[in-house]
């Protein structure tokens, strides 16, 4: 088994819903700049806002 069959059987859309939200009150926060610097890069808008509200800056070197 693959670890993209492993992902895809384990992966629960509604908990991942629930996890993003968690991170909504500190997106607001985040810098409008730095989120506009991330469109360019094609994170998907879930993905980004965990990023960038626990690695900040950095989650646009990393990526």
């Amino acid at each position: 088994m693959s670890m993209k069959d492993i992902f895809l059987a384990e992966f629960n859309q509604e908990s991942w819903d629930s996890f993003v939200m968690c991170f909504a009150d500190c997106f607001l926060q985040v810098d409008p700049k730095l989120v506009e610097s991330a469109k360019p890069k094609g994170i998907p808008a879930d993905i980004c806002q965990v990023l960038l509200c626990e690695m900040g800056e950095y989650a646009l070197e990393w990526v």
